[in-house]
C-alpha cells in the first residue's frame, strides 16, 4: 500500500506553498483524493508527477 500525504507533505517535497498545492489538487495537477475537508496525496502519485514533469520539460528542450 502507498503511503498516504498530507497537502503540508506534498508542499515541502515539491517546495511549492500550501496554496499552490490546493489550487493543483482542486484543478486535478495533481492527483488526490478529498477525505471530509483534508486533500490526501499517494506517495507514488506524486513520483508520477514529478516524472511528468521532467518528460514535459524535456519535449520542451528538443
Amino acid at each position: 500500500m502507498d503511503t498516504t500525504l498530507t497537502i503540508t507533505d506534498v508542499a515541502e517535497k515539491l517546495q511549492l506553498s500550501l496554496s499552490t498545492v490546493y489550487k493543483f489538487a482542486e484543478e486535478g495537477t495533481l492527483p488526490a483524493l478529498k477525505v471530509g475537508k483534508q486533500w490526501r496525496f499517494t506517495e507514488e502519485d506524486i513520483k508520477q508527477y514529478l516524472q511528468s514533469c521532467k518528460m514535459t520539460n524535456v519535449i520542451k528542450e528538443e
